[in-house]
């Protein structure tokens, strides 16, 4: 494996990271709730990460959008990374099966990175939401 090939490697680690706090994050202010970030940013106090919160829940939409937007992204990304590293690192013709494997190998990561997260989240909303 050459240089470029770890490199890759390393930046789909860091997308399939970046897509599973951006899973994190979507549970928590989910189970956060507007009315307890609403709550919570007018307690008396240093309440920016509350207000913070309040200010994504109270564009849902939009939220929900870049959120969900943000995740596509870098599960993409993270599919790509991986099977151009893979496609670098091996040689002749197996790089298709390489390639193939590795998509694979990204994908269930993915979900399971995701699920941990939103599990984690979920559990943890409020200090997660205000982390």
């Amino acid at each position: 494996m050459d240089a470029t090939s770890g490199w890759l490697l390393a930046a789909a680690g860091a997308l399939l990271l970046t897509l599973a706090l951006a899973a994190g994050l979507e549970a928590a202010l989910a189970g956060l709730g507007l009315p307890r970030a609403q709550a919570l940013a007018h307690e008396p106090g240093p309440a920016r990460r509350a207000r913070a919160a309040e200010a994504l829940l109270g564009a849902r939409e939009d939220t929900a959008a870049a959120l969900g937007l943000l995740e596509l992204g870098a599960g993409m990304g993270a599919g790509a990374a991986a099977s151009w590293a893979a496609w670098r690192a091996v040689p002749g013709d197996l790089r298709v099966a390489a390639a193939a494997g590795a998509v694979l190998a990204a994908a269930l990561l993915a979900l399971a990175l995701v699920a941990a997260a939103r599990a984690l989240a979920g559990r943890h909303a409020e200090a997660a939401a205000l982390a």
